[in-house]
């Protein structure tokens, strides 16, 4: 701020940075796997979707959990094929990006992206062997334990309404009152797949089309083989992490479905104290 000062480009340039950051890793990742072309052609895609094209420039940290997921799903995938130290513990960082920007969400998507397609692959052990657990694990904890616990001191209560109520008990509690933005009961059921589509217009729906085509036109073995492929189910599951989670979300009666990218732009700390009025002063 003292560089930018307080003006529209200073707010929005976090945003701007995270998914130029994010453009980078994917540009890479796709060129180790399927060439420069391939690279060029994805990051023009993603780069021109509604969605990362809207967060580029507005004032949220749903581009940091993006970024976040992003590095530590494409660290998880290429560590098997390239174990260099960058990868191998950028899969920890990605972590630590997404528990400083939305919390312990980031471990669920990553978890439910990872875990079941780790089931079905052969080489499981081997793709679990070449990550530094224990200096990674204690990488995250350095990096993101001192930041929890500074806000539970600046505002006690954060931890019990951020954790315990925005990451649990709004799962698992359909009287859940705690939740304290979002406009939750009041969208239908599934809709979090056509909000899918328009987050990604106007590729989604040209690949949606193209799917469908290939399908239609494609023999069963032809089929079979590509569902078969190991970056097709890695990148299918990962893609379905996300709206997989809201529609578990919305069957428990709780949670709106929302795009890959949240929509609330308050700060946590700001949240606890509206939930522990006698804190509240402590952050105002």
């Amino acid at each position: 701020m003292k560089i930018f000062g307080v003006s529209e480009i200073a707010v929005r340039l976090p945003s701007f940075v995270a998914m130029v950051i994010l453009l980078a890793l994917v540009y890479r990742a796709a060129d180790i796997y399927f060439g420069r072309r391939t690279a060029q052609l994805g990051c023009l895609i993603l780069s021109t979707m509604l969605l990362p094209l809207v967060s580029a420039g507005a004032v949220l940290t749903d581009p940091f959990l993006a970024l976040g997921v992003t590095l530590s799903m494409l660290a998880f995938h290429i560590s098997a094929v390239h174990p260099t130290r960058f990868w191998r513990y950028g899969f920890f960082i990605g972590i630590v990006i997404g528990l400083l920007s939305k919390g312990p969400l980031v471990l669920v998507l990553i978890g439910m992206a990872i875990v079941p397609w780790l089931i079905f692959q052969n080489d499981w052990r081997s793709r679990i062997s070449v990550f530094p657990w224990f200096s990674g694990s204690l990488i995250v904890l350095a990096l993101s334990l001192p930041w929890y616990m500074a806000s539970e001191i600046k505002t006690p209560g954060f931890l019990q309404y951020f954790i315990v109520g925005e990451h649990f008990l709004r799962f698992v509690d359909s009287g859940w009152s705690g939740d304290l933005y979002g406009t939750a009961h009041e969208r239908p059921l599934g809709s979090i797949w056509i909000e899918f589509i328009l987050a990604s217009m106007p590729w989604g729906l040209v690949g949606l089309v193209a799917f469908l085509y290939f399908l239609i036109t494609s023999r069963k073995k032809e089929i079979s083989s590509f569902f078969r492929e190991g970056n097709t189910t890695y990148l299918t599951a990962w893609a379905l992490a996300a709206p997989g989670l809201s529609v578990i979300s919305c069957l428990r009666h709780n949670m709106t479905p929302r795009s890959v990218y949240a929509t609330q732009t308050k700060n946590p700390s700001d949240h606890a104290a509206d939930h522990c009025p006698r804190t509240a002063g402590v952050v105002r």
